[in-house]
């Protein structure tokens, strides 16, 4: 069974504004990209998991992975829209580097915020310190960070 994904084009179209136009499947395409990429790197795949779970079997999440979804759905939007912007024609160049700057900016925070809802809970804390995975420090230092070990 595929993922299923956190957010849709409805989602993203309400949350990023931009001149550009983007197309339909290529959005669909980056957001499955970035989730099953950059999202389990930030969360890590216990806690990407946890969410699949709970969605697939309808199951009403706690204060604190409401609080951290909300987080996920808004870093998914800006990252997509930034890659998309990085990948575009260079028709605009220095509007494109710009916007492309601002989308990365709010991605870094958003995936600051999230580490922080993780950390503030008990709960997904221990979920997302249950993983095996293991990251070399050259991956993280391209990446991001591994922040709940």
């Amino acid at each position: 069974m595929a993922d299923t994904l956190f957010i849709n084009e409805d989602f993203f179209k309400k949350n990023i504004s931009h001149r550009q136009t983007f197309n339909s499947s290529q959005v669909i395409s980056t957001i499955r990209l970035i989730q099953k990429t950059n999202l389990i790197s930030i969360i890590t795949l216990p806690v990407y998991d946890n969410f699949q779970t709970k969605i697939n079997d309808v199951v009403i999440f706690s204060d604190a992975e409401s609080s951290l979804f909300n987080s996920i759905q808004l870093f998914l939007a800006v990252k997509t829209a930034e890659e998309m912007l990085y990948a575009a024609p260079n028709d605009e160049r220095d509007n494109k580097d710009g916007a492309s700057l601002a989308y990365h900016n709010k991605s870094v925070l958003l995936e600051a915020r999230m580490v922080r809802d993780i950390n503030r809970d008990a709960t997904l804390l221990a979920l997302a310190q249950s993983g095996a995975d293991e990251f070399d420090d050259e991956e993280m230092d391209v990446q991001g960070g591994f922040y709940f070990g």
